[in-house]
């Protein structure tokens, strides 16, 4: 290539400026309730829960309210969240402190698993695993689930 044609190049593309096109990133878009169910309440931390669960390999397939919301008046969205064939339910507060106030106590009656939950007593026929992360409340039943929860939030049970 002549040395005219590459300066004139370079001339052009010094004219255009220092302006780069920027990319306005897309908001996460939270998967859709289960057929028929309602959907969660959104709140933007579940954007944020949602997209770090996935960047650790835990993919969130449905999205749908909860009648967990019962357990947790102050918290503005209590969701149950598919993933694949497991689920989970997941309390999100206005703040960590909040959610780190939660506490969460367990006992036995013969076969059954109770737990009480800030005043509210839950009564399930399995464990039930609860672990705390940032402004995030989570339960499963499934232990699987729960440690990999735990370990892809670096979560905490909460105290009794």
């Amino acid at each position: 290539m002549p040395i005219s044609v590459l300066g004139t190049l370079l001339i052009a593309l010094l004219a255009c400026g220092t302006d780069v096109p920027t990319s306005t990133p897309v908001p996460l878009v939270l998967p859709s309730p289960r057929a028929g169910a309602a959907a969660c309440p959104t709140v933007e931390s579940e954007r944020t829960f949602v997209a770090r669960l996935a960047g650790k390999g835990i993919v969130v397939t449905a999205v749908t309210a909860s009648i967990g919301q019962a357990l947790f008046p102050s918290a503005p969205s209590v969701c149950l969240m598919d993933v694949g064939s497991a689920s989970f339910e997941a309390a999100f507060f206005a703040d960590a402190q909040s959610a780190h106030g939660v506490r969460v106590c367990e006992g036995r009656s013969g076969d059954r698993h109770l737990y009480r939950v800030d005043g509210h007593t839950v009564d399930a026929a399995f464990p039930i695993y609860w672990t705390v992360a940032g402004n995030v409340v989570v339960w499963t039943g499934g232990i699987g689930l729960d440690r990999a929860m735990t370990d892809a939030l670096g979560g905490s049970r909460p105290r009794c």
